[in-house]
């Protein structure tokens, strides 16, 4: 097997952010009840000088789980968030948005194998994802419409995930992208990243061992 050398930085993909949301629907129902409110304008192409635009909502950047799958989802991650986080949000490009016992918001960048929190509540949260430059980082719609746009479109259950992750050399573009089963990417992202956590950058993997998704 190829040696792959592991990276440390990550580079989102940036889209553009237009309208906003607004209410006071409870943080869980969010996405729910506001949905269709807000349009990321993002541009795929230009065919002949005329930019080609698409409308990506809320429903095209968020994935539905099931609340009672929640803990198999995060189990390959508890090294990283421990035992106690409630999942709030899945993003189509397979991320997670974690509350802690206090109500604080954290997100999970499965690209980078990160935890940082992002909010001091869910009404904090809500306030930030307003901002176009906090919209654009944690669900990239730019990327995510490019992926419509070439046709790779979700199943129930799927998001989409890394054919070679960031930290094993791959590429942040449409081509390194596939749909996949929500539990085969968490779980697979989770083990990577454990086993290359203790490792100094620029050290050389020759295997990456996987159990399977439970």
């Amino acid at each position: 097997m190829g040696q792959i050398q592991v990276q440390r930085t990550f580079e989102r993909r940036t889209g553009e952010l237009h309208g906003s949301l607004s209410g006071s629907a409870p943080f869980i129902s969010l996405l729910e009840d506001y949905g269709k409110c807000s349009i990321f304008t993002v541009i795929h192409g230009v065919i002949d000088r005329i930019e080609l635009i698409m409308n990506v909502t809320w429903k095209e950047l968020t994935v539905s789980f099931q609340k009672h799958c929640a803990d198999d989802l995060l189990r390959d991650w508890h090294w990283l968030v421990g035992n106690s986080m409630q999942l709030l949000i899945v993003s189509s490009l397979g991320d997670m948005f974690l509350a802690d016992a206090e109500g604080r918001v954290f997100w999970l960048d499965t690209g980078a194998g990160l935890l940082q929190q992002v909010a001091e509540s869910a009404e904090d949260f809500k306030r930030l994802m307003q901002q176009r430059e906090n919209a654009a980082q944690w669900f990239v719609p730019q990327l995510v419409g490019d992926l419509i746009a070439a046709g790779v479109l979700l199943g129930a259950g799927q998001c989409y995930s890394y054919k070679t992750p960031p930290v094993l050399g791959g590429q942040i573009e449409p081509d390194n992208f596939e749909a996949m089963d929500l539990s085969v990417h968490f779980s697979i992202l989770g083990q990577i990243h454990w086993q290359v956590k203790n490792l100094p950058p620029g050290t050389s993997i020759a295997t990456i061992k996987f159990e399977k998704p439970r």
